[in-house]
């Protein structure tokens, strides 16, 4: 108690006139300012990952609905578009993610990480799908008839109706990472059946 005493009692002017000490402690202060303030650009940017799929799921709403519209008009309309589709921008959360690693736990990495191959796997089936076509495109430029039994042309539904499913899933498993549910992104059963509706049929 006494110590206690004498420490509040003591002339602390002479140490912090001190050039030594003062520069240790104005160099401490500015590296804790420096940390706090990276701390809650982070914690921004892990909330902007949050933006970002709320965002990615109005673009696969999005891109769904032309799906669906691309499928019906092949099945009857015997037609179809080689517009391409929107892509996710799957670049920025990568970018998003890897500037706030230290602050990610192990099930939203791997859940954020199953994301982005979600995404990736199903703009690259809707690019070869619009290669598909490009392709049907030449062969009918060439003067070749496009037959029914075409390996191509039978293929096609059957990669639309994958693309959409791929889509539903894509919502799903962004919109449990929106809510916290990290663990249920990674061992949730995404049943193909759930995502076809009838009107794809």
């Amino acid at each position: 108690m006494n110590l206690i005493k004498e420490l509040i009692a003591m002339d602390w002017s002479g140490i912090f006139n001190n050039a030594s000490v003062s520069a240790f402690f104005g160099a401490f202060f500015a590296f804790l300012l420096v940390a706090l303030t990276d701390w809650r650009r982070n914690r921004r940017k892990r909330k902007l990952i949050v933006r970002q799929l709320s965002a990615n799921n109005e673009l696969a709403a999005k891109k769904q609905e032309t799906v669906k519209k691309n499928l019906s008009l092949l099945k009857d309309h015997n037609k179809a578009t080689t517009a391409p589709i929107m892509r996710f921008p799957v670049e920025d959360i990568r970018k998003l993610e890897t500037e706030v690693l230290d602050l990610l736990t192990v099930d939203q990495k791997m859940a954020l990480d199953s994301i982005i191959y979600t995404y990736e796997a199903t703009d690259g089936l809707l690019l070869e799908i619009t290669d598909k076509l490009h392709r049907i495109e030449d062969i009918q430029d060439s003067g070749e008839p496009i037959l029914p039994s075409n390996e191509m042309v039978k293929k096609l539904p059957a990669d639309y109706e994958d693309a959409y499913v791929n889509l539903g899933r894509a919502i799903d498993m962004a919109s449990l990472y929106i809510k916290g549910r990290y663990r249920e992104v990674l061992n949730k059963k995404y049943n193909r059946d759930d995502y076809l509706p009838k009107a794809l049929y």
